[in-house]
């Protein structure tokens, strides 16, 4: 047996251990099912708010969009090498000509990378370059994460661009500023 093959039927094996072992048990997505048993109360826990209806409003301007991509770029993609940048780079740039319009996971990644640049910079860095001191960007960059991952169902989703986003959100958080200055000692 190769050990690919080994790997394809251990996988198997665990998601017939989701499924259960009678046939009355079995559900096509066992994690939905779980999601849909705790209800709401999962996103109340995690984030204690509503998604807003309108994200546009806490989006930076296209300008301000690159400079934080490349901030990000920058400070923290030597660190964290969560996804193709190149490719990143393309769908935000599109997104940016467009704010209106932006799949609800790219929405997400782009607010937690938003958060995730901000909080690498210091204050005189951020004023520098946003006309706004550090704090006021992180807070309103992080509430645009969370409403984001909230409007993009991150506990139901099986989009690898929500979980990306919700990695680095919780990265961010776990890891405020210590981590970048970590990496530039």
């Amino acid at each position: 047996m190769t050990r690919h093959a080994n790997y394809e039927s251990q996988f198997r094996d665990a998601e017939e251990l989701l499924q259960g072992e009678s046939e009355d048990e079995i559900c096509d997505a066992p994690m939905t099912r779980t999601f849909d048993d705790i209800g709401t109360d999962g996103v109340d826990i995690l984030f204690a708010s509503q998604p807003l209806q309108n994200l546009v409003d806490l989006h930076p301007s296209p300008v301000h969009i690159f400079r934080l991509w490349q901030t990000f770029l920058d400070n923290a993609n030597p660190l964290i090498k969560i996804f193709h940048a190149p490719s990143v780079q393309h769908q935000i740039l599109d997104a940016s000509a467009n704010l209106k319009n932006i799949p609800k996971g790219l929405e997400a990644l782009m607010f937690s990378i938003y958060a995730f640049a901000v909080s690498s910079l210091n204050d005189d860095q951020s004023i520098g370059m946003f006309g706004k001191d550090r704090i006021a960007l992180l807070t309103r960059f992080q509430a645009g994460a969370r409403h984001a991952l909230l409007a993009a169902g991150f506990l139901r989703s099986s989009e690898i661009v929500v979980l990306q986003a919700f990695v680095l959100y919780l990265v961010r958080i776990r890891f405020p500023r210590s981590l970048y200055l970590t990496y530039s000692v």
